[in-house]
């Protein structure tokens, strides 16, 4: 009875024996292995080259400075959440801003230029906003960059960085879905003026040759390809009103400056 007894005590410590050394073993190889991956990661991989590419705007040497890369920081340390985040803060006609790791020692960082398709004057400040109706940036008045001039009132909150706001929430959806409507009538490139002063008899200038009149914001889709199949069928140096609010009693108007 003994023996056995003595025996499963022998059994018992020796399996205790062999979890502790399989224990130790396996934190001594996480632990060189952890010092080994720190090593490399510090040692070799390590910023050596930043790769800005996306625009011919802005100094290549501008943006590699507010992305603040150290020559030689381990990547590891590196967020690129905030170096993105850098670039769109300091330089406001950047966006989609990508940050890539090309190991082991290249720092990839990419983006496109959005010069937002409409200027906006409020008292003597000129500011350019893109389709969402964010607010880019504060533009000098002797801008050569071609944009939409938007004629409105009631504006209540225009701040670089921020959604351009009105008194009257809706007039934000209109605008977006008229900009979104002339875009995708491949129109928006030709106009030069959108007048939403008041939303529900909306003017926008077209070609240089047309004052489009297209009420409200509904049934954009079809008022675009009436206008355009209009356009169509007159003559090429016509100007003129074109009144399609309804587009039910659409007329054209020649003759009348724009």
């Amino acid at each position: 009875m003994n023996t056995n007894t003595e025996l499963s005590a022998y059994a018992q410590k020796k399996k205790q024996r062999i979890l502790i050394r399989n224990l130790f073993v396996t934190v001594l190889v996480l632990a060189i292995l952890g010092t080994a991956g720190y090593f490399v990661s510090t040692r070799f991989l390590i910023a050596r080259s930043v790769n800005v590419q996306g625009t011919d705007l802005y100094p290549k040497e501008e943006i590699l400075k507010a992305c603040a890369i150290e020559d030689g920081a381990p990547l590891i340390s590196l967020s690129k959440k905030e170096i993105s985040r850098a670039v769109e803060e300091n330089f406001p006609y950047l966006v989609d801003v990508s940050v890539e790791f090309d190991l082991p020692q290249t720092v990839n960082v990419t983006f496109r230029e959005e010069f937002g398709h409409i200027a906006l004057m409020l008292g003597t400040e000129l500011f350019s906003v893109d389709d969402q109706m964010n607010v880019l940036a504060k533009e000098s008045q002797d801008s050569t960059i071609p944009r939409i001039r938007l004629i409105t009132r009631d504006v209540s909150r225009c701040i670089v960085g921020e959604k351009l706001a009105f008194f009257d929430e809706k007039i934000v959806e209109d605008l977006e879905d008229v900009v979104s409507a002339l875009s995708k009538a491949e129109m928006l490139s030709s106009v030069s003026t959108i007048d939403i002063q008041d939303k529900f008899n909306i003017e926008i200038r077209y070609l240089d040759r047309f004052q489009l009149l297209i009420g409200d914001s509904t049934d954009l889709k079809y008022k675009f390809a009436m206008v355009k199949k209009i356009i169509a069928d007159l003559g090429e140096g016509e100007i003129g009103r074109i009144d399609i609010a309804d587009p039910n009693t659409a007329y054209v108007k020649l003759g009348v400056n724009p």
